[in-house]
Formats: structure tokens, C-alpha cells, sequence
């Protein structure tokens, strides 16, 4: 049976004196209150506000106000209708191609999907096959992602010279051998690029901010532009018809030709 405890002082303790409690208090007060706010900060803006591209898409979506959301995704409809995009391999020499300017990072979900396509990826690129077998090219990151290794020119491991010269991706090649659509078998940062979403809260679609240094980007500043249709295309494959089909509606174009009806 518990029985009650009760306080007893002992004459011999040094006690703190009440200045002391009161500044212990108000310290543990101040700590309390820093806390609070900044997990207010951080759930208002979201994980990643500082750290790599997130930054640079956030900035650049305050430009022209608060970015539209379809389907819980935030929209930068001006850097998305802004940008034309051709991939011309023969364009990038090795050390210019995104094969080798990009650390390629897969989601755990993915990494069954890609190593399904390597008996026919390493037809071109012989290096994932080591006596035999295939190689481990796989190295967990940090942040609980996984990468893909790359060789020592800085290349992706699925990355390989074509006999004209261009640096191809083996996966998306052994895909089409197969008939399979391309962005079924690449990592999805992959078929995402050059556009790029960020990993707030709520996520930002925009283009990624080196995308105008690689000769397959332009910029097309010029008002009522339509989309670019391989951009359109990398919408369609990543995120549905009824995504991209809302994007259209919303987009410059759109705006504009909503303008005219109503003068």
C-alpha cells in the first residue's frame, strides 16, 4: 500500500535563493517561448526553405505574388511557360551533359524499377557489370535517399558514349528497345528535368535554377507564349493528363486569350 510522502526540509542544504529561482524561471521561460516559435516558423514555411534549389524557387515564385496551386503542387507558371526545352545530346560534351553536372537520387521505391532495367542497360554501359555479375551502384545519402554512383569523369554509371559521340543514358535506351516509354524506366529527377520541384510543405514546380546554362534551355520571355511541348510532354508523364490539362487552362496563353474574348 502506498502511503504519502511528505516534504521534509533539510537545515544543513543550501537552498537557492528566490533571485536565483526567479532567473532560472524566466530563462527556462525564454527557451520555451524560442522554441515554439520557431517550430511555428518551420511548419509555415516548410522543410528545405534554405538549403539547395528550394531557396532559389521560392524567391523567385515571390516575384509575380503567390504561386497557384494545382493538385497540391504550387505552380511557377511564368518560369514553366518561360522555358524551351530541346534535349540534344550532341550539344553537351561529357563534362556539360546533366548526366554528369547532377548528383542522381532515387526514392527507395525506385530502386527495384531501375535495377529491373539493367541486364539491358549494361549492353551500353559495360561498367555495371563486374565478372559477370552486376554491380552495386547504389550508395545511400544522408537524407535517407539513394544515389546513384558515378565513374571518374563524374558520370552517372548509366551514362555511356554513343558511337556518333554523344553522352546517352542506357536506361532510357533499353527502355525503347523494349517499347517502354523512357520515363518508366529513368529515376524521376531524371524525366523531371529541367523543371524541378522543390520539397516544402506544399511543393513548388518550377525550373531548376541551372537549367538556362545548358545549350537544350532558352528563355522565351515574350507574353501569351504557349507552353513548350517537351515540357508539356515531361508534365503529362510525371504528373497525369489532368494535371497538365489544368496547367493549360491557367497558363499565359490561356490569360491572354481570355483578355481579347472579354474587350
Amino acid at each position: 500500500m502506498l502511503g504519502l510522502i511528505s516534504p521534509t526540509i533539510d537545515p544543513d542544504f543550501d537552498y537557492p535563493s528566490s533571485r536565483f529561482c526567479f532567473e532560472f524561471l524566466s530563462f527556462s521561460f525564454f527557451l520555451f517561448v524560442s522554441y515554439f516559435v520557431l517550430r511555428i516558423y518551420r511548419i509555415s514555411t516548410g522543410p528545405g526553405l534554405w538549403t539547395g534549389s528550394e531557396m532559389v524557387l521560392k524567391i523567385t515564385s515571390k516575384r509575380g505574388g503567390p504561386s497557384p496551386e494545382i493538385n497540391g503542387i504550387r505552380v511557377d507558371f511564368d518560369a514553366l511557360f518561360s522555358i524551351r526545352h530541346g534535349c540534344r545530346p550532341e550539344l553537351c560534351g561529357a563534362e556539360g551533359s546533366c548526366c554528369a553536372r547532377y548528383e542522381i537520387c532515387v526514392e527507395p521505391e525506385e530502386v527495384e524499377r531501375v535495377v529491373g532495367f539493367m541486364p539491358g542497360a549494361a549492353r551500353y554501359a559495360p561498367g555495371l557489370l563486374s565478372g559477370g555479375r552486376y554491380m552495386n551502384v547504389f550508395d545511400e545519402t544522408e537524407d535517407g535517399l539513394v544515389a546513384l554512383d558515378r565513374d571518374e569523369d563524374g558520370l552517372c554509371v548509366f551514362a555511356y558514349r554513343s558511337p556518333a559521340g554523344p553522352v546517352l543514358c542506357a536506361l532510357h535506351t533499353s527502355a525503347l528497345e523494349l517499347g517502354i516509354p523512357a520515363h518508366n524506366a529513368k529515376p524521376r529527377c531524371c524525366v523531371l528535368w529541367p523543371l524541378a520541384l522543390g520539397d516544402g510543405k506544399v511543393p513548388l514546380l518550377s525550373v531548376d535554377e541551372d537549367a538556362f546554362a545548358f545549350p537544350c534551355n532558352t528563355l522565351d520571355p515574350s507574353p501569351g507564349r504557349p507552353l513548350d511541348p517537351a515540357i508539356g510532354l515531361i508534365v503529362r508523364d510525371l504528373f497525369g493528363p489532368a494535371f497538365l490539362e489544368k496547367l493549360l487552362a491557367f497558363g499565359p496563353a490561356a490569360k491572354m486569350q481570355t483578355q481579347e474574348q472579354t474587350r
